[in-house]
């Protein structure tokens, strides 16, 4: 009878302890930027769009910002695109950099601008970890 009581006790921990911890998904994302992501198709590649190779700096940038979400190079298995584009200073009030963040599920999840690349990295980031 004893056992049975320490079982049972054991169990009601057991529950109570996962229900404290819930279990994070690893979410991957595709880098790149706008205009490959449209020519290549999407979340379903056609590959007749060149791979865009000229983001090496905003994976390292994005990585150290984000350290849960896993950047990929599987464009067809991500769970989110975010495309990053620098717009260039055209006017003194103009937005240096615009980002977008495609969900898998949801589709367009963010669009914004920003000054500064840090923060369009933020922006995608925090717009990531929204959708549960």
């Amino acid at each position: 009878m004893r056992s049975a009581h320490l079982v049972f006790i054991f169990v009601c921990l057991s529950m109570l302890h996962a229900q404290d911890s819930p279990k994070q998904t690893e979410r991957t994302v595709f880098l790149t930027h706008r205009k490959f992501w449209l020519a290549s198709g999407g979340f379903t590649p056609n590959n007749q769009a060149k791979p865009d190779k000229a983001l090496s700096d905003y994976v390292k940038d994005f990585r150290k910002q984000c350290p849960k979400i896993i950047v990929t190079d599987a464009q067809g298995k991500a769970d989110y695109a975010v495309t990053i584009d620098f717009i260039g200073l055209f006017q003194v009030n103009a937005l240096t950099f615009q980002v977008a963040v495609y969900s898998r599920n949801a589709g367009v999840i963010y669009m914004g601008g920003t000054n500064f690349l840090k923060n369009a990295i933020k922006d995608a980031c925090n717009a990531i970890g929204t959708i549960k």
